[in-house]
């Protein structure tokens, strides 16, 4: 089966698994499950960000109080892949005393065709989710292949495969030859109607 990311849009994905999961008339959508302990402020903001040396993903949750920058511990994010059907977990950590969260990267996760990935690190605050996001070369590169640049059934006329292409031409020939046979067995009845006649 071939691979639909670039035939359906974001919506119409969901609109397909919301059709599959239509079908068991027994399934029930879990509860969706807060990232990481609330922040209790408003006024908190957390940044992604690479550390080149150690080669991690880090997250950092700050607080503004009274002017002064405050980090704030204990607080626990999870770190997300975005992917073709939604995003994928790949890590969670808590930050430490100086409200920084270190991450370890799966190494055999496929990115685009220079390996970026995009990362989304979430936690939950008191009114809303803090929500920070990074693109960074830590996947594998992937070279994404266009499904019609290969012979399918699926495919455009010209990348149909060849057996299927010589047997609707031959179809195509075998319809010609027999209309012109039935068109020279007509004009053949109409000549001996006029023998018959003269």
């Amino acid at each position: 089966m071939p691979n639909f990311v670039n035939t359906l849009n974001e919506e119409q994905r969901w609109q397909v698994i919301s059709f599959v999961r239509s079908l068991n008339k027994e399934y029930k959508q879990p509860p969706i499950k807060i990232s990481g302990e609330k922040v209790k402020t408003e006024t908190a903001k957390m940044v992604l960000a690479y550390d080149a040396n150690k080669k991690l993903i880090f997250a950092t949750i700050t607080d503004s109080v009274s002017g002064f920058i405050k980090p704030l511990q204990d607080v626990s994010i999870k770190l997300f892949v975005k992917r073709t059907f939604g995003n994928m977990v790949i890590a969670e950590a808590t930050t430490s005393n100086y409200g920084v969260a270190y991450f370890n990267i799966p190494n055999d996760i496929p990115g685009d065709s220079l390996g970026n990935l995009s990362l989304i690190a979430k936690t939950q605050g008191n009114s809303k989710e803090l929500i920070s996001t990074l693109n960074e070369k830590v996947g594998i590169v992937t070279i994404s292949k266009n499904i019609l640049t290969q012979r399918a059934w699926w495919n455009i006329n010209k990348m149909a495969p060849i057996w299927l292409i010589l047997l609707y031409l031959s179809g195509l020939t075998g319809v010609g030859i027999t209309v012109i046979y039935i068109l020279m067995q007509l004009r053949k009845i109409k000549k001996i109607n006029q023998t018959k006649q003269n």
